[in-house]
């Protein structure tokens, strides 16, 4: 598993991105999901698709009070898979946020977001 911490500066927003996450990482994504405040059955639920490790599959939770994000990315069976994941999961980012801020989900400022996330992501180094 790798992570990596987006900071988005104009919402005050942080990100934290797991990728090709499997079922050994469980108990981290646990960690993370309770400290933004995930409690009782989404939490359980989050934590039981880990353990499943299907391939294909993501998380995204946000506590939008403190503007805070987990986003889990699990392992992939392509590229292409991967790609659709990622792309799924930041655009619950995307909703998360414009709900936030009053955000047009058919407008510019929205896609723009969503495409700085992606950046974001493919530049990960950690």
């Amino acid at each position: 598993m790798k992570e990596q911490e987006i900071y988005l500066e104009r919402y005050d927003w942080t990100v934290h991105v797991m990728y090709d996450v499997h079922s050994k990482d469980a108990m981290k994504v646990r960690r993370y999901l309770r400290d933004l405040g995930c409690i009782g059955i989404p939490l359980e639920d989050a934590c039981n698709l880990v353990l499943e490790c299907e391939a294909n599959k993501g998380i995204t939770y946000s506590n939008v009070n403190i503007r805070k994000t987990v986003v889990v990315i699990g392992w992939a069976t392509s590229k292409a898979e991967y790609m659709n994941s990622l792309c799924h999961e930041m655009l619950h980012v995307v909703q998360h946020i414009s709900e936030q801020f009053l955000i047009n989900m058919y407008g510019e400022e929205a896609c723009y977001l969503l495409g700085g996330l992606v950046q974001a992501c493919c530049k990960r180094i950690i």
